[in-house]
């Protein structure tokens, strides 16, 4: 409860409320204020969209993450289709 309204969370379900979570990112003169994306970014993506921001090389073994610097940029991007998510041991876990 939060000032006497409920609350309903959901961290560790497998639907909107538990796999979308918000990120601000703030560069001035590399990210334009303002701009909104609203499509999928993993945290795998996180090392090389970390990376293309800074303009360095991804490693050279291979990495699962795409790099989601274009869409913060406004350059040259292709958004991912889907992303992983587990539900596993917790308040809403499912047995089979």
């Amino acid at each position: 409860m939060v000032n006497g309204r409920q609350i309903t969370g959901g961290e560790t379900k497998l639907n909107d409320w538990g796999v979308r979570v918000p990120t601000i990112a703030v560069w001035p003169g590399k990210i334009k204020e303002g701009t909104v994306c609203d499509k999928l970014v993993d945290f795998s993506d996180f090392l090389p969209g970390i990376l293309g921001m800074l303009d360095l090389p991804e490693p050279e073994y291979e990495i699962s993450g795409k790099s989601f610097a274009g869409a913060l940029t406004g350059k040259n991007y292709t958004p991912r289709e889907w992303v992983y998510a587990q539900n596993g041991p917790g308040p809403n876990w499912i047995q089979s």
